[in-house]
């Protein structure tokens, strides 16, 4: 049993969900409410019924008061068209002094939000709040294993990745499947490139830095089970990549109907000069770790939300400085950097010219 708030200092005392009753949000309120913490939502939608008078949960209706609450963790999970007015709510109180956690679902901004982006990148660094998005990837203790094993080469070349990211998105008797998604490069994908991105840094490929090389994609149309929410179409299948240096980067991101739930990866590459295997799917039910065959801890993806919640907190306390789980901080710059490369991913599919 959890202890009294803030009786854990790996977890904060409370934290404030924007977008609480949402599948994203309410799946963060249900793990903080089982780690002890108090949680305060903001969410004009009806709260589902599983939370409707739960211990330790406050819904706060007004968002002025809910955006000057005296907690130290905020939450966005919102749809990027609705984050502006929230982001520059907790700007300002950082901008006044207040030291804040804000940890953003992804993509930085909307597909045509590049006025947002910007907006996002030009805030000054010496606001003394942490800004994180949630790459969840990123904070699983596989995640640190793998990285660890890259950084502890004195030389690494990682000559391949490929990454599959795939499930049914059209079933619909799946009740998370009637809402509305973007195209899969910036859905799906977007965690396909956070995690490459945490690989080559751990491995010290500087090429990463710069714009990738040989970009290409072909891609399908989602079709949803709701079609009349969707004014444009967007992509529901996605094959493709791209070329760091020598690093080869190959994605699989597939939506469609019958579609095997998959989260794997397969790094291969030379660490001090002797050939090396990592092999890993995430997926809830059948995650593994395996690096040159021998199979090491996997864990369990329905944890991971306590450990977003944890690595953001642990990073936040330590002053927002060194390593995230192990690897680059998904802060506002990594944050842009894969919300362009899911750009670059969805323009190659379509014709057109994507731009760092």
């Amino acid at each position: 049993m959890p202890g009294p708030p803030g009786s854990d200092p790996s977890l904060p005392a409370a934290m404030a969900v924007a977008g609480g009753w949402g599948y994203i949000g309410s799946r963060f309120v249900r793990t903080a409410l089982g780690l002890g913490i108090r949680v305060y939502v903001h969410d004009p939608a009806p709260c589902p019924d599983d939370l409707a008078g739960a211990e330790g949960l406050v819904s706060v209706p007004d968002p002025a008061i809910f955006y000057s609450l005296p907690v130290p963790f905020y939450h966005l999970a919102l749809q990027p068209a609705h984050r502006p007015d929230a982001e520059r709510r907790l700007a300002r109180r950082a901008a006044q002094g207040d030291v804040l956690l804000a940890l953003v679902e992804k993509p930085l901004a909307a597909p045509d939000g590049a006025a947002h982006a910007r907006e996002i990148l030009a805030r000054p660094k010496w606001l003394p709040w942490t800004l994180l998005y949630d790459f969840t990837e990123l904070c699983r203790p596989m995640t640190r294993t793998v990285l660890e094993h890259l950084r502890g080469f004195g030389s690494c070349r990682i000559k391949s990745i490929e990454m599959t990211r795939a499930k049914d998105r059209e079933n619909p008797a799946e009740p998370r499947n009637h809402i509305p998604t973007l195209s899969i490069q910036y859905q799906e994908t977007a965690h396909c490139i956070a995690w490459v991105l945490s690989c080559l840094d751990a491995a010290g490929n500087t090429a990463a830095s710069g714009a990738p090389a040989g970009v290409h994609g072909e891609s399908g149309p989602y079709r949803p089970p709701n079609p009349e929410r969707y004014p444009e179409p967007v992509d529901g299948y996605f094959h493709g990549g791209f070329r760091f240096g020598e690093t080869e980067v190959r994605f699989h991101s597939d939506y469609r109907a019958g579609t095997e739930k998959s989260q794997h990866r397969r790094v291969e590459g030379y660490g001090d000069g002797r050939p090396f295997v990592i092999e890993a799917d995430y997926k809830r039910g059948g995650a593994f770790l395996r690096i040159n065959g021998e199979e090491l801890p996997a864990d369990a993806e329905e944890r991971a939300h306590g450990e977003a919640i944890r690595a953001a907190w642990a990073f936040h306390r330590a002053g927002g400085k060194g390593l995230f789980n192990g690897g680059p901080a998904p802060g506002a710059a990594f944050a842009h950097r894969v919300w362009v490369l899911s750009g670059m991913l969805h323009a190659a599919c379509h014709g057109k010219r994507g731009d760092m």
